[in-house]
């Protein structure tokens, strides 16, 4: 019984916690349109297909600037390795890598934009 006294104002802070998080959610709901739902992330939400299509938008956003960088910085691995042959393959892995996951992300979002605007789910 003292332990669960003891752990009793954790558990009140947890739902106290849970509850500023998620409040600006019922404040958001009062502007929705019927059938959509307002998110923090990815604003109004009307259906699965405008959900996957966000999140794909998402990934669209952070991979392609990421997978720039890797680029560049596996061509600083590159042009550094002076013929060390270890470095070499390092900085063709690491290329072959963010082409890979680039390639991905956007086949990705032409996959998901064909299907949304081919066979819209009812």
């Amino acid at each position: 019984m003292k332990i669960l006294l003891k752990k009793q104002p954790i558990i009140k802070h947890i739902f106290l916690l849970i509850f500023l998080i998620f409040s600006p959610l019922f404040c958001w709901a009062a502007n929705t349109k019927p059938g959509c739902v307002q998110t923090q992330v990815f604003g109004q939400v009307c259906g699965i297909e405008d959900l996957i299509g966000k999140i794909i938008d998402l990934a669209v956003k952070i991979v392609v600037p990421l997978s720039t960088l890797v680029i560049i910085a596996a061509g600083i691995i590159y042009i550094t390795s002076t013929g060390n042959p270890e470095r070499i393959s390092r900085a063709k892995n690491t290329l072959i890598l963010a082409l890979v996951s680039l390639a991905l992300v956007l086949l990705a979002k032409a996959i998901i934009s064909y299907l949304v605007t081919t066979a819209p789910i009812p």
